[in-house]
């Protein structure tokens, strides 16, 4: 039994580096690697940083795309990104749990075709801080900061801050929820589509703001409570991998094969097992 991380689990840690290097002795090609105790097909190809991971007739998938002269840090997060998604579903299938209510709002996010950038963009943000997203993106920050190699926790705060993920969710909490509001009003944005999707995929069961709508300006700030919740959870949870980072390192540092054994311990293990041994 694996250990789990404050952030990643340690299956992941260990397989992202395992397909990796897979990678980088096949090339842009399809294998199949096995993933708690699945046989998962993996194809990478040519492309710019695209990713999914996903399951057809009852065996998982992962497609990864990268450019010819790709970045060895950014393939290796993408795929920690993805890996996270596969064990996660993994482990629900494998407890029999009911998926968990976040996939409703995917699956409706994915039914919903908006008609103008104001609800595509909307649409995207949900999608972002939905926490299957927020924890793939928690372990992917892990894979960035453990390719410093630092102890440093200055200095891993340092990169964290610089890091795109980070900018990007803080970016997201200083979003102007009023401007938006005025943008959907004067362009007559009605979210009714949207929330007649969440009502056929079940949303209303758990999102009482979906099943008794009121308003633009109640529907806009209901979702934004759980945006901007959402995302503090992403920045607490980035903070906290650092101390996981540092941890792993040492850990690595300090690995010895050494087992202190004496010639006796040697001579009455070998005594005790040959009285024992089956006749």
């Amino acid at each position: 039994m694996l250990k789990e991380g404050r952030g990643i689990s340690e299956i992941n840690k260990i397989e992202s580096e395992n397909i990796f290097n897979v990678f980088k002795n096949k090339g842009f090609s399809t294998f199949e690697h096995q993933v708690l105790n699945r046989v998962i097909e993996i194809t990478f190809i040519l492309g710019n940083y695209d990713s999914k991971c996903y399951k057809k007739d009852k065996k998982f998938y992962l497609s990864i795309t990268a450019p010819e002269d790709y970045d060895d840090l950014k393939l290796k997060e993408i795929i920690t990104h993805e890996l996270n998604h596969l064990i996660e579903i993994s482990k629900i299938e494998d407890k029999k749990y009911r998926y968990p209510n976040y996939n409703k709002i995917k699956k409706s996010l994915i039914q919903f075709n908006p008609k103008n950038k104001q609800l595509e963009f909307f649409k995207h943000l949900i999608y972002k801080t939905l926490d299957n997203e927020i924890n793939a993106n928690v372990s992917q920050t892990y894979t960035y900061l453990r390719s410093f190699n630092s102890i440093d926790d200055d200095l891993l705060k340092n990169k964290l801050d610089n890091y795109s993920i980070r900018k990007e969710y803080k970016d997201i909490l200083n979003f102007n929820i009023d401007k938006f509001k005025i943008d959907i009003m004067s362009n007559n944005i009605s979210f009714d589509e949207l929330n007649d999707i969440l009502i056929e995929n079940g949303v209303d069961e758990f999102l009482d703001f979906v099943k008794n709508k009121k308003n633009n300006d109640n529907y806009i700030d209901s979702w934004f409570k759980i945006i901007f919740s959402n995302s503090k959870k992403l920045l607490d949870k980035q903070d906290k991998i650092i101390k996981e980072v540092i941890e792993d390192i040492k850990e690595n540092d300090n690995y010895s094969s050494h087992f202190p054994i004496s010639e006796s311990n040697i001579l009455n293990y070998n005594e005790y097992i040959n009285e024992n041994k089956k006749s």
